[in-house]
């Protein structure tokens, strides 16, 4: 055998061993998602698309709790909603608030609702069950829907503490498989989201999306 071309296929082997044997480290631009391997993926790809942003350069917090004004904003980028000319006039938002066009943007989209009294909630934590009522009306309001592909309803012990007006959502983003629950008996519709979780249900019920295909 032509010793070149055994030491060519030698080369090769190699290369592919090396290759083959590597485990590849997930890449993040944070420092602080030890523990939370689960999210990576979503929160450095909703990041690299400028999507979402840390709590400094290099941390992310993802075990924070999230602002209804803070997933708004996510959602308002992520779907591409347009912030110009738009208006609200929540008595807790000001037009000199960062989160103003992003409020306002929603609200004329109607993707989003007031906690009552005319006040959008700013500041307030956003629950697991409104963030899914969120994302249910833009997948709507943009004329996509999500695959079903969970065959068995819902069976978490906590059921009944799903409010009323948010039932469907939770429902269609479970079977889609966008969210999950805290763990196999609880769902805790009313527990605050974190910034992981926020990360990862954008981000799936994003690339989960499909357009609707109208009936003739």
């Amino acid at each position: 055998m032509n010793f070149k071309f055994l030491v060519k296929i030698l080369a090769t082997v190699c290369v592919l061993t090396m290759l083959l044997g590597t485990t590849y480290a997930a890449s993040t631009r944070f420092n602080d998602l030890n523990g939370y391997s689960w999210a990576e993926e979503y929160i450095d790809a909703l990041a690299e698309r400028g999507v979402i942003s840390g709590t400094s350069q290099d941390t992310f917090a993802p075990g924070n709790n999230v602002k209804r004004e803070e997933f708004v904003k996510v959602i308002v980028n992520l779907f591409g909603y347009d912030t110009t000319d738009s208006t609200c006039n929540f008595t807790d938002v000001k037009t000199t608030d960062w989160h103003y066009k992003y409020v306002a943007a929603a609200t004329k989209a109607g993707i989003i609702n007031g906690v009552g009294d005319n006040k959008f909630g700013t500041g307030s934590n956003i629950t697991r069950q409104d963030i899914c009522v969120i994302l249910y009306r833009v997948l709507n309001d943009k004329g996509y829907t999500v695959n079903e592909t969970k065959t068995d309803s819902m069976n978490f012990d906590d059921l009944s503490d799903i409010s009323d007006y948010a039932k469907e959502a939770v429902e269609k983003l479970y079977k889609a498989e966008i969210i999950n629950g805290m763990d196999a008996k609880h769902f805790a519709p009313k527990s605050f989201a974190t910034r992981a979780q926020m990360a990862k249900l954008a981000y799936l019920c994003d690339s989960k999306k499909i357009k609707k295909t109208k009936s003739i």
